[in-house]
């Protein structure tokens, strides 16, 4: 297959569905010859920050001279985002041929009676079979959806597992408690292999501890003893934090956010575990990389005037971070928002929180079979106290919002990465042909 055909034969194994379990993966990645086996691997789950730990700890390992595989979910303009050497996303040409070929295993295990593999196992297998090839250092490896069943699960032994904050998502597939889904995340913990825990709430800490004496696991709780911010801008944050493993005076982080400083711990207690196995990491590699890291469409400023940031934050406690990361680095500026959502999304109780905090508000559909209407969501806004806009189309919906700023306004949307992902595309082509302008 060329590239395209590539990508037009992984959409069409959408219809084939998601089937829990590890089964498909483990007959897929026996036909392939267990490429994972060869690779070491960072594995990390969790339901907020697991893609900025990911970054922050790529960026790291690199700075030191390693190469770094990183495979991440989901992508925002192109299947080739989730599956990067070093930042540099596989080629097409590397894209389509390795498709090909697992194509022809996902053929195989047909004939031979078994379920096809899902969209996330086909590229997962991709993936490991990839950077076996590239003969990555280390491979920061991203859950997809869970834990336990998830496709990246296939690895037996990884160099650490790390959890980052829990909360309510995809509550219909992991459950609609804390500890049901700490359960389901903590099933990456592997036997005798280390695993770092985000700070979290009580009943996730001791789901996650149950699960890790079970495995006869090393636990390592990453909690912040001591923070101190020297300054918080659009730019980044200068900071001194102490852990309950380590202690650094003056670190830059170029991620804009205050909840990234709790990323910052978790990322620091995943370097502690793996100083404690002999890979070396020196402080000079953890600040350049912190100072260098980045990571599309998380408080992403997209432009400096008018002042427009781009946020994936898609369930209730991804707003609550956004809104006190905004509201702090704002300061006092009317917040206008451009909002999108899925349906197996909490849009209700994310719109519930975002409104008291804002002046003005775009509603919108991201391009996915999956988006809520905009009546659902218009239907929710009781007492009309800002000014409501409607417009299904993105591009369009964007004008709109940037239309109501004045001097001084900020813009932010948010509300499902698939949104982020349009909007990131349509400027990169508007920008071959002159730049950015309004309808």
């Amino acid at each position: 297959m060329i590239y395209r055909e590539s990508i037009q034969y992984l959409e069409s194994v959408h219809a084939f569905g998601v089937k829990k379990g590890m089964s498909n993966m483990i007959t897929l990645m026996n036909k392939l010859g267990n490429p994972q086996e060869q690779l070491q691997i960072i594995h990390i789950a969790g339901t907020n920050g697991k893609g900025s730990v990911c970054a922050m700890l790529s960026s790291i390992l690199q700075e030191e001279g390693y190469r770094v595989g990183l495979f991440t979910s989901p992508h925002l303009q192109y299947y080739n985002e989730r599956i990067q050497v070093n930042w540099k996303p596989i080629s097409n040409e590397d894209f389509a041929l390795l498709a090909t070929q697992v194509r022809a295993k996902c053929e195989e295990m047909v004939e031979e009676g078994y379920n096809h593999p899902t969209v996330f196992e086909y590229l997962t297998a991709m993936g490991f079979y990839y950077f076996s090839q590239q003969k990555v250092d280390f491979l920061i490896l991203e859950v997809g959806l869970g834990g336990r069943f998830d496709a990246t699960n296939i690895i037996t032994r990884p160099l650490v597992s790390v959890i980052t904050s829990i909360g309510l998502d995809h509550t219909r597939i992991l459950g609609n408690n804390l500890i049901d889904i700490a359960g389901e995340k903590g099933g990456i913990i592997k036997k005798n292999c280390p695993v770092v825990l985000s700070c979290n709430q009580k009943e996730v800490y001791n789901r996650i501890k149950e699960i890790a004496d079970e495995q006869q696991a090393t636990l390592y709780y990453s909690q912040i003893q001591n923070i101190f911010i020297h300054n918080a801008t659009m730019e980044g944050t200068t900071f001194s934090i102490k852990t309950s493993y380590n202690e650094y005076e003056d670190l830059f982080l170029s991620l804009i956010g205050s909840y990234q400083i709790q990323n910052v711990a978790t990322v620091l207690s995943t370097l502690f575990v793996l100083q404690k196995q002999k890979i070396c990491i020196s402080t000079r590699a953890l600040r350049k990389g912190l100072s260098k890291v980045r990571w599309a469409g998380r408080m992403e400023v997209f432009s400096k005037d008018p002042l427009i940031v781009l946020d994936g934050a898609h369930n209730p406690k991804g707003i609550e971070a956004f809104l006190q990361s905004i509201l702090g680095l704002i300061q006092g500026r009317k917040l206008y928002v451009l909002f999108g959502a899925l349906q197996d999304k909490d849009y209700k109780q994310m719109l519930a929180l975002l409104l008291p905090h804002i002046d003005g508000i775009v509603l919108t559909e991201p391009k996915n079979h999956r988006a809520v209407p905009i009546q659902d969501i218009r239907n929710l806004i009781v007492q009309e106290t800002i000014p409501v806009y409607e417009e299904k189309d993105s591009y369009k919906a964007f004008q709109v919002a940037k239309n109501q700023l004045e001097e001084g306004d900020v813009l932010c949307c948010i509300g499902s990465l698939y949104l982020v992902g349009e909007i990131q595309s349509w400027k990169k082509e508007k920008d071959k042909v002159g730049g950015l302008k309004d309808d």
